[in-house]
């Protein structure tokens, strides 16, 4: 197993061979590196590959389309997983006869409560529709690609190439592949329909013993833990390979790093030169705790991490050392911070302590306290539902009105006769605009708070804070729906001349539905060619948006397989089958029978909402000070809603 390039640069070309897992014989750091090196050149891309992480992956796919030079894409062997989506990036797919090409969903192991597993479940749904995308261009309806990974299907070359997910098949003739070869040394245990030929093929006195499924999930989890443990400690890189090839547990590959780094320190000399130097002793002596740290925030991270997760706050990576710091108060983190200043704390009562840590400009405690509030901010941020996942996502630069110009297609290319003449054509566009606003709020943590040791003030408030942010973002984007308002043209976003406004409502149905997608299909383009007819833009929808009233119903609609209303058993549409369902209750208070449909952001943007793009989309800032005994913190949030193009929309007022 090995990943390769071999570059000519006489035929300016390079053979690239990815033969091994994704992320653990290739990472997408490493590749986007060597594709950077090698420049715009052609690429022989051969692939025999059982996949890997999808996130590598994707970041391997992502490099792959941006790259400029034509990309060649050989499987010489199988690929599959990640494999077979890296092998779509290429403009030509080449299969030999004998290799294999698989599909299937992403997995994952996910540990924690519901919500825990719901965010994982969510984000494999994601995921799952960004694998389809690469996968479009297969001459399957997206339905029946979905359908395909759902049942992790194997194609052979010629399958492959029916398909559309391969461009040829090399002869038989002219193949002197050897599979068995191939998936020689791939543990291929972990696919759950493995045809029967490779199964012969794997099965050999080296191959380890299949995992039950449960332990192999358990196995996989703790191989990625272990492996984003050591993420910030390259220079332990022999150490991590050694825990994964003994399978350790995460608890046990934290243990042998955090001795790692024990040694490292003392074996250093020397003070930090920065704010919290290191102590003479080697080691940062509070409450009993030794903190083992080769860097001076190692202390701030690690105790953030630990204040976070007796909040309730998920950390997905933990820093190695919060351990140390597991039973240290909110008074002995101040007193550390402290002791790291040079300041002396033996005769310090709790309340002294703490107000030492704000006044002293040494002490790293009002930093570390803003880093709990920020984490647990996003945290909330992050988890509050989320149904705006049908509109566009855009940075400006700043508050001044930011312009989205929505061009026309090009206009139509006229008859050109012998000898005649090019005529020019011109394009049409319609302006819409938007100005980022800002929305804030202040709240404050007391010194008495931090003293009492209430940790939770300093996650439970935040978090808070930042789902209200998210709603924030809701309400403005729903109001565009809500509101209609009027477009550059002076229409409004939905009205009878935009041709995306029902002439009288129908309640929700798939005769209902039907009629709406004709009259999205028939929208046409803003051409300024006067010369011809406006062209059909055929757009079709993805997304059926309700209010709440509307959910029961819309839920039935789309997972029926026949038509509700029909008495004779007719088979349900397979567009309204495919939509994806939106709900959200700001509909209702406006009408409980309206609905609408808005096609998927890359045929056409609808609705967009616009972030800052120097800050994240929720910014937190603190300030301790002479007007707050404790803590003061503002949330900012820069963000505004418009809508960019009436024609991805439609609107029925219901019945």
């Amino acid at each position: 197993m090995w990943y390769s390039i071999l570059e000519n640069k006489t035929s300016n070309a390079a053979e690239i061979r990815i033969y091994g897992e994704i992320g653990l014989d290739v990472s997408a750091e490493q590749f986007a590196a060597d594709l950077d090196e090698l420049g715009e050149v052609d690429l022989d891309l051969r692939i025999n590959s059982p996949g890997g992480s999808v996130f590598e992956g994707l970041g391997i796919y992502n490099r792959l389309k941006s790259h400029k030079g034509q990309i060649t894409a050989t499987v010489e062997g199988i690929a599959a997983s990640m494999g077979s989506v890296i092998a779509m990036a290429a403009d030509l797919v080449v299969m030999h006869s004998q290799s294999m090409l698989m599909v299937h969903n992403p997995a994952t192991a996910a540990y924690g409560d519901q919500r825990d597993l719901q965010r994982a479940a969510d984000t494999l749904g994601k995921v799952r529709e960004l694998i389809a995308d690469a996968y479009g261009r297969a001459n399957l309806s997206r339905k029946r690609i979905l359908a395909a990974m759902d049942e992790e299907t194997w194609f052979t070359a010629d399958e492959a190439a029916a398909a559309g997910l391969a461009d040829e098949v090399i002869a038989a003739d002219d193949d002197d592949l050897d599979i068995a070869a191939c998936v020689q040394g791939f543990d291929l245990t972990k696919f759950q329909y493995l045809p029967e030929e490779f199964n012969q093929m794997t099965t050999n006195t080296n191959q380890p013993t299949a995992m039950n499924p449960d332990a192999m999930i358990e196995a996989e989890f703790h191989a990625e833990m272990v492996t984003k443990l050591f993420g910030r400690y390259p220079q332990h890189e022999a150490l991590r390979l050694e825990c994964l090839a003994r399978s350790m547990t995460y608890s046990e590959a934290a243990e042998r790093l955090l001795q790692a780094i024990g040694r490292d320190e003392e074996a250093s000399e020397g003070d930090f030169d920065v704010s919290m130097r290191r102590p003479t002793t080697g080691v940062l002596q509070g409450s009993g705790a030794r903190v083992h740290s080769n860097i001076p925030n190692d202390f701030r991270a690690a105790a953030a991490d630990v204040v976070c997760m007796r909040g309730g706050v998920k950390i997905k990576n933990p820093h190695p050392a919060t351990r140390d710091f597991i039973r240290m108060s909110l008074v002995d983190m101040a007193a550390t911070c402290l002791r790291a200043g040079g300041e002396n704390t033996a005769s310090m009562n709790p309340a002294a302590i703490v107000g030492a840590a704000f006044s002293h400009t040494s002490s790293d405690f009002p930093n570390l306290l803003a880093d709990v509030a920020n984490k647990s901010l996003l945290m909330g941020y992050q988890d509050e539902p989320y149904s705006a996942t049908w509109t566009t996502e855009l940075s400006v630069p700043d508050f001044k009105p930011a312009h989205f110009p929505q061009l026309s297609s090009a206009p139509n290319l006229l008859l050109v006769l012998e000898s005649g003449e090019f005529k020019e054509g011109s394009f049409g566009e319609s302006d819409e605009s938007m100005s980022l606003l800002t929305y804030g709020r202040l709240f404050n943590i007391s010194r008495q708070a931090i003293v009492n040791d209430d940790q939770n003030a300093f996650t439970r408030v935040p978090r808070a804070m930042g789902q209200a942010a998210r709603r924030k973002e809701l309400d403005l984007i729903y109001d565009v729906l809500i509101s209609n308002p009027t477009m550059g043209d002076g229409t409004a976003l939905f009205h009878a001349d935009h041709n995306n406004l029902a002439s009288s409502g129908a309640a929700l149905a798939v005769a209902s539905l039907s009629d709406a997608r004709t009259a999205m299909r028939k929208q046409t383009t803003l051409s300024a060619d006067t010369s011809s007819a406006n062209q059909y833009l055929n757009i079709v929808p993805r997304y059926l948006i309700v209010p709440a009233a509307l959910e029961s119903l819309a839920e039935q609609l789309i997972a029926s397989l026949v038509d509700p209303a029909k008495s004779n058993d007719t088979p349900n549409l397979e567009f309204v089958r495919g939509l994806e369902l939106v709900v959200d209750a700001r509909l209702d208070a406006d009408s409980e029978t309206a609905w609408y449909l808005a096609a998927g952001q890359q045929q056409i943007e609808t609705v967009g909402r616009a972030y800052l793009e120097s800050d994240s989309s929720v910014f937190l800032e603190s300030s301790e000070g002479w007007t707050v005994d404790g803590i003061s913190f503002k949330v900012r949030q820069d963000f505004a809603a418009a809508a960019l193009d009436f024609r991805g929309l439609h609107k029925d007022p219901g019945a």
